[in-house]
Order: C-alpha cells, then sequence, then structure tokens
C-alpha cells in the first residue's frame, strides 16, 4: 500500500502540474464506516480477523489539489483470550489530522486521491479475568502513529456535485502499551465506504 500510496501522490502531483483550471475551494462532512483488518497476529487470535468500525470525517480543500482532514474512527470487538479462553474486549479510538493530495477525472465527478497525517488516540482492554502479567482487569492507555490514506470519490451523475459516495483504504500504524511493559502494534488496515455531503 505504501507503494501504491506513493505513485498516487506523484501522479496527483504531476496532474496538478499540467491543470490549468483551478479547483475550487469547499468544505464537506462525511460518515464513515467498514472493516477494520488488525496487523498482529497476536490481535487478530483473540479478537479475530478483522472487524466492524465506525467514523466521521471533515475537510476542506486549501488551495488546488490540496485538501486538509479531520477524522475520528471507533473500533470495538469481544473476543477470547488466547490459551485460557476468558471473554476479553477492546475498544479503540482513532483520531488524525492531515492532508489529502485529489486530482479528477470524468468532468470532475470521479476525484483519486492519496494522503498522510499524524493519528492519536485511546486503546481501552476489558478482561474477564486478569491478563498475564497484569494484576488489574481493565487497562488502557494514549495510542500514537501516523495514517496512510488512498481511495476515491464520485458524485451521482446530472448532480449538483453537492453529495458523493467515497470508497478508501486507510493504513493505520499506532502503537500502546497495554497489559504488559511493552509497546503493542494496535494499527491495521481500514477497508470501507462513506457517504457526504461538501459545502
Amino acid at each position: 500500500m505504501i507503494i501504491l500510496f506513493i505513485a498516487l501522490l506523484i501522479y496527483c502531483h504531476s496532474f496538478s502540474a499540467r491543470e490549468s483550471t483551478a479547483t475550487p475551494h469547499f468544505r464537506s462532512l462525511e460518515l464513515r464506516g467498514g472493516a477494520f483488518i488488525p496487523f498482529t497476529t497476536v490481535f487478530r487470535g483473540i479478537y479475530g480477523n478483522a472487524g466492524g468500525f465506525l467514523g466521521a470525517q471533515a475537510g476542506g480543500v486549501v488551495r488546488d489539489h490540496v485538501e486538509v482532514f479531520g477524522c475520528a474512527d471507533w473500533f470495538g470487538k469481544t473476543g477470547a483470550s488466547i490459551g485460557l479462553c476468558n471473554l476479553t474486549r477492546v475498544d479503540i479510538a482513532t483520531f488524525s489530522v492531515g492532508v489529502n493530495f485529489p486530482c479528477s477525472f470524468a468532468d470532475d465527478r470521479v476525484v483519486l486521491y492519496a494522503g498522510l497525517g499524524p493519528c492519536i488516540g485511546g486503546v481501552w482492554v476489558r478482561n474477564e479475568t486478569a491478563c498475564t502479567g497484569c494484576p488489574c482487569e481493565r487497562d488502557g492507555d494514549v495510542a500514537g502513529g501516523f495514517v496512510v490514506k488512498t481511495g476515491f470519490y464520485a458524485f451521482p451523475a446530472y448532480s449538483d456535485r453537492s453529495m458523493f459516495v467515497k470508497f478508501f483504504a486507510d493504513l493505520i500504524v499506532e502503537w500502546a502499551h497495554f497489559c504488559t511493559p511493552c509497546s503493542h502494534q494496535i494499527g491495521g488496515l481500514q477497508l470501507g465506504v462513506s457517504a457526504g455531503i461538501r459545502y
């Protein structure tokens, strides 16, 4: 996905250099959801290979082919601890800000983009019994890392381009400490769809 992001970034930059018309400045608001696929085998072994997430994102074009965004997502899943099979639940809230670089096609009705930015959030774990090495049944921590975004959004035909549908892939790299002194990778790949408005 990193290679795809770099290729899209180079293409969008060259496309914007060739584009002669200015991009209209606008703001957008969207509701999003989809599947969160964790990176680590330990996380997948406890909570499964994937789970649903919900979120919202706001953005705005600040200059030609440059768009800023702010995003908030929540993921929650119940699983079973490895070996003991005790019930456990994890909740992860992620907040990110950054920059997208969009380029338009098909008479500006399809927009391809790539972007990145830092993210911060929180992770909360609740166990039926204390996890190994941890005397408590609840734990949590502040998480930090970065996000790489790519995808495209489209405006319905014969519309005034005030509503859109987006298909996206977000790569989240995020670390946190909980239950053990070691740092845990709680990031993953988000694949989803959103519906939004721009004004």
